[in-house]
This record gives structure tokens, C-alpha cells and sequence, in this order.
């Protein structure tokens, strides 16, 4: 029996919003110069298997979704059955991130250190971009769909 390729076997290994100073440049830092700074969103994720209509809209109610940390990985404890039944589908991963108004003038980064074979990235129902690759690290710039001073949500 031929086995078809996961669509998604594992998820975040670890996701990140990077502020950056609008005006630095692509030159080296000066010793002691702050560029920015690093926020973890390790925690407060919704999950869900599946792929419900709306799922990257902001008005939609994950609530019921699993709630998860990451990393994690879906199908963790189907790898170790004797037959292929593990899920191989799609799945969505929503989280809200407050946005303070002091970051205005700031770039703002989402980095994801790897994602399973292929991950859609929304901010408010934005489509940022798009993944392939597998477990590679990859990021998108949010600066522009973001709202400042506000609530914001992030559906993959």
C-alpha cells in the first residue's frame, strides 16, 4: 500500500512577532544599538483539525477549538500506530495578539521557526502570505495589517 504524502504532519515549532525601528537600515547595528525586540507567542493558540468556512475571518468563534502551546504537533500520538491511520489534512491554528499603539512607527515581523508541508498566514482576515517547504523557518512582514492599539487576530 502506498502511503500519500501528510499534508500537514506537525505544526509551529515556534512563532515570534519582531518589532523593528522604522528607520534602520540594512547596515550593520552600532555596538549598543537597539534594532527591536523579540515577543514569543508560544501560548494562547486555538486549534482545530479540519478546514471550517471562515476560519481566518475575525469575526469567527474559534472558542470551542482546542486550546494549544507551541510547538505542536497534531498527530503526535497517531505516528506510533502499526498502520497509516494518522491525519493527513488541514488544520487551523488562531490566536489574538494585542497590538499597543506605542508600536506605531515600528515594522512589525511574524517568524515562524518551521510549519508542516504548507501554512496560509491571515492577520484580521488578511491573507499575508503563504508557506511551502516543509519544516523550514520562514516570516511576513504584518506592519500594514495590523491595528495599532488594538486587538488583532492571527489565523495559519
Amino acid at each position: 500500500m502506498k502511503m500519500q504524502p501528510s499534508l500537514v504532519a506537525c505544526s509551529f515549532v515556534f512563532v515570534l512577532v519582531s518589532l523593528l525601528d522604522s528607520t534602520a537600515t540594512t547596515t550593520a547595528p552600532q555596538a549598543g544599538a537597539r534594532s527591536g525586540f523579540h515577543l514569543v507567542l508560544d501560548r494562547g493558540w486555538r486549534f482545530v483539525k479540519g478546514d471550517p468556512a471562515g476560519a481566518h475571518e475575525t469575526g469567527f468563534d474559534a472558542s470551542a477549538w482546542q486550546v494549544v502551546t507551541v510547538p505542536h504537533c497534531w498527530n503526535a500520538s497517531d505516528w506510533n500506530t502499526k498502520h497509516a491511520g494518522f491525519y493527513r489534512g488541514p488544520g487551523w491554528y488562531r490566536r489574538d495578539l494585542a497590538v499597543p499603539g506605542s508600536w506605531i512607527g515600528k515594522r512589525i515581523f511574524l517568524r515562524f521557526g518551521a510549519a508542516g508541508v504548507f501554512a496560509e498566514v491571515f492577520v484580521n482576515g488578511q491573507r499575508v502570505g503563504e508557506h511551502k517547504g516543509a519544516f523550514a523557518a520562514f516570516a511576513f512582514e504584518i506592519t500594514r495589517q495590523v491595528k495599532f492599539g488594538a486587538r488583532n487576530v492571527l489565523a495559519v
